[in-house]
């Protein structure tokens, strides 16, 4: 999953936008960006314990990912 950090939408895949900076023919430029917004994202892991999502730092235990709030509550 990943998660835009502009808009903050969760999606599974970002979408490949086609810039053409106004020129007729290509070459044109391509990037993979939000599908909703068209901005940059990041990796994201959803937290095991309070469901919100983690695009920072984050406890791997086994493989279930926490964030740093619940990981310390738990502790």
């Amino acid at each position: 999953m990943f998660i835009c950090l502009e808009c903050f939408h969760v999606f599974d895949e970002p979408k490949i936008w086609t810039e053409t900076h106004g020129l007729d023919s290509p070459p044109y430029e391509t990037y993979a960006a939000c599908p909703q917004c068209g901005g940059s994202f990041t990796e994201a892991y959803e937290c095991e314990c309070c469901g919100e999502w983690i695009d920072g730092e984050y406890v791997k235990i086994g493989n279930e990912r926490y964030c740093i709030n619940c990981y310390t509550h738990y502790e």
